[in-house]
């Protein structure tokens, strides 16, 4: 699914590859694969994660642990 992602000064909307929980919520930490869907960003370990999706905003823990990058598709 997609979702709007905002980290820092980034706001776009991302698309949902894989995530280790079944639902995610406020307070809750998770593994999630995304993608940005206009662009590719540059994004520092430890800043501020934010999903939106729809109302419903979920504030994503202080620690953002970079795991893997994706390739960004050509």
């Amino acid at each position: 699914f997609e979702t709007t992602v905002q980290i820092e000064n980034i706001r776009q909307t991302a698309l949902i590859i894989e995530m280790d929980e079944e639902e995610l919520h406020a307070n809750k930490q998770a593994i999630v694969t995304f993608r940005f869907r206009n662009r590719c960003e540059y994004v520092l370990k430890g800043s501020r994660l934010i999903f939106r999706s729809g109302q419903q905003t979920q504030n994503m823990p202080q620690d953002l642990m970079m795991m893997k990058q994706v390739p960004y598709p050509n």
